[in-house]
């Protein structure tokens, strides 16, 4: 059920001088999320004038980040072992002397290491390749391991 409220923001000056901004949402609205005191972690999305937030989801996609220093591709996979099996497909169709000069490497995103325009306008994935973060997963074939 959708509800609008008006709502005010609350400012906070730290130890150090800075100014912090709070918001205070009604419990009603954290519980219709599907957050607890135990799950917590919310996804802010920034876009224009207007923030979504969302309950931050455990999901993750494994990206396969290729090429050289001028071109770089990402293709995103389900799993690990897709992601390696592509990885290892794009490194050995390099030849000996591209392969100076070139990389493939795989890691995995989380919707908080997501830029805000890989999100649509209800807060869903829409792009798991638009990432600001990217964490490398232990034993991923990368190029410079070669």
């Amino acid at each position: 059920m959708e509800e609008v409220r008006k709502l005010k923001l609350m400012f906070n000056k730290g130890g150090s001088g800075s100014e912090t901004a709070r918001l205070a949402i009604p419990t009603k609205w954290v519980e219709e999320m599907g957050l607890s005191k135990e799950e917590r972690e919310v996804i802010a999305i920034a876009k224009g004038k207007q923030i979504l937030l969302k309950k931050a989801s455990a999901e993750k996609k494994y990206l396969v980040i290729y090429g050289d220093s001028t071109n770089e591709f990402v293709e995103a996979y389900d799993t690990l072992e897709e992601a390696n099996d592509a990885a290892d497909t794009h490194w050995y169709r390099y030849t000996p002397q591209e392969k100076k000069k070139c990389f493939a490497k795989v890691g995995y995103v989380t919707e908080k290491m997501l830029s805000p325009d890989a999100f649509d306008e209800d807060g869903n994935v829409e792009d798991w390749t638009a990432y600001w973060d990217l964490d490398a997963e232990d034993n991923f074939f990368n190029s410079n391991d070669m």
